[in-house]
């Protein structure tokens, strides 16, 4: 019990459950948003998962926030628009992102202030816009 108390007084610090029961078990995760954000969240993972095993490099593309930001290896840019990310979408979503994106389980989402990481963080996205829809806002490979 003593232990189970410590590691939830760890994970408060650090953010990651919003509050504890009587018994300590985890509550409500206050970092993910609403039900409604959780909701649009794992179905933007579905639909990029979808997209990218399909190929479908334009279905991609409609699920990026441009410019986007792109770390590859030590160097760092960003893809400014829709025709330069879909001329370089095979360097983009080299076999490593495409991995990454494809084993993600939809329980495992990391989530912070800065968006919601897929694998090891080859893959951010986050609500943009006025309305607020998910979008891909940094690939790192």
């Amino acid at each position: 019990m003593k232990k189970r108390i410590l590691l939830a007084i760890a994970l408060l610090g650090f953010g990651l459950i919003g509050s504890l029961d009587a018994t300590g078990a985890r509550a409500a995760q206050s970092v993910c948003g609403s039900p409604e954000d959780q909701a649009a969240r794992v179905a933007f993972l579905v639909k990029l998962q979808t997209a990218v095993a399909a190929g479908d490099k334009n279905a991609v593309a409609g699920l990026v926030s441009f410019p986007m930001r792109w770390h590859h290896g030590m160097k760092v840019g960003s893809v400014r628009g829709r025709s330069a990310f879909l001329k370089n979408y095979d360097q983009l979503l080299d076999q490593k992102v495409r991995d990454a994106i494809a084993a993600q389980k939809p329980e495992e989402l990391f989530v912070r202030d800065q968006g919601t990481m897929i694998g090891t963080g080859e893959v951010w996205f986050e609500q943009v816009g006025k309305s607020k829809q998910f979008r891909i806002i940094t690939i790192n490979n």
